[in-house]
């Protein structure tokens, strides 16, 4: 075995000389480097371009349904806290008034338009309230 060889080969073991022994087959002798050697890893760059839509405008309008939807949700909580009759009044004059401006294109609107009948009645209670 020539010298390279002896290198190359540095640090394997014969095999065993029965099946199933616990003896390792090799053994390698790589150093593993230290924590200031190993290049830290760079996270990938991107260059985010805008796009440009002519769908979209400026300033986009709200969404009314929502908009009316969240205001519901107010008026329900402020009559659950037992509130002032009329901040129910006016926050449920608020929702309706949002629930009325939904556009007939939205997805929502039939929806809308029932919700107005319903918390028109709640509007009535709570007007009876003040």
């Amino acid at each position: 075995m020539s010298d390279e060889d002896r290198t190359i080969c540095d640090g394997i073991e014969p095999l065993p000389s029965e099946i199933g022994s616990p003896t390792p087959v090799a053994t390698l002798n790589v150093p593993i480097p230290e924590k200031s050697e190993r290049p830290e890893p760079t996270p990938p760059s991107f260059v985010s371009q805008p796009t440009s839509s002519p769908m979209v405008s400026a300033n986009p309008e709200p969404d009314r349904w929502y908009l009316a939807v969240q205001q519901a949700e107010k008026a329900a909580q402020l009559a659950q806290v037992k509130s002032d009759p009329s901040q129910v009044v006016q926050a449920w004059q608020q929702a309706i008034a949002l629930m009325q401006a939904v556009p007939e294109e939205h997805p929502a609107y039939t929806t809308a338009q029932q919700k107005i009948q319903e918390y028109q009645q709640n509007l009535s209670y709570w007007q009876a309230q003040e």
